[in-house]
């Protein structure tokens, strides 16, 4: 259940609101009832349920909040109330419930985080708390934290993750523990 929300301004000033019980705003304090300045030049946000992603101007990523599942990408599973770089070269970020991604201009997406249904496309259950090479020549990606589909260079839709109700779009509705797999075209 994510209860707080991350602001993105026009000018790179990210603001938060609502609970910060992770230490996910990387601020002091627990609540805030006012928008509240985290940081500054900032091009691109992404938050999970209990953590935050910055993309700030010079391409390096940093994260904040809870880890118990590697979710921050910091190679620990402790939860970190202060913002701390894992990354550089992004072009941006997407984070969803456990899970976070990394797309770089040159289309490699990487991913750590939750993985017990291979939703990061890292194809072995597991919990990865380090960046990880996904796949490669990919141009768009959407992620629910339990499911994730990418459009890749090829204009093929790739898929992995649950899919219980068909939402990957794969053949069976099988959840698909192996990297990206393509999606049916019969749907």
């Amino acid at each position: 259940e994510v209860d707080f929300t991350v602001i993105l301004q026009q000018d790179g000033e990210v603001k938060v609101i609502g609970s910060n019980a992770h230490g996910q705003f990387g601020i002091e304090g627990s609540f805030f009832v006012t928008p509240t300045s985290i940081a500054t030049d900032v091009i691109d946000i992404a938050a999970g349920d209990k953590f935050v992603l910055l993309l700030k101007n010079d391409f390096t990523v940093v994260s904040c909040g809870d880890n118990r599942l590697g979710q921050l990408g910091n190679g620990t599973f402790d939860n970190s109330s202060e913002f701390i770089q894992i990354f550089d070269s992004a072009a941006s970020i997407y984070a969803a419930k456990n899970t976070a991604f990394i797309l770089r201009a040159n289309g490699e997406l990487w991913a750590w985080g939750q993985n017990n249904i291979a939703q990061t496309g890292l194809g072995k259950q597991s919990c990865f708390n380090t960046p990880t090479l996904a796949a490669e020549n990919v141009s768009l990606i959407s992620t629910s934290g339990t499911h994730t589909v990418i459009l890749n260079g090829n204009y093929e839709i790739l898929a992995t993750g649950s899919s219980v109700y068909a939402q990957t779009g794969l053949a069976d509705s099988a959840n698909k523990f192996a990297a990206f797999s393509k999606a049916s075209k019969e749907n």
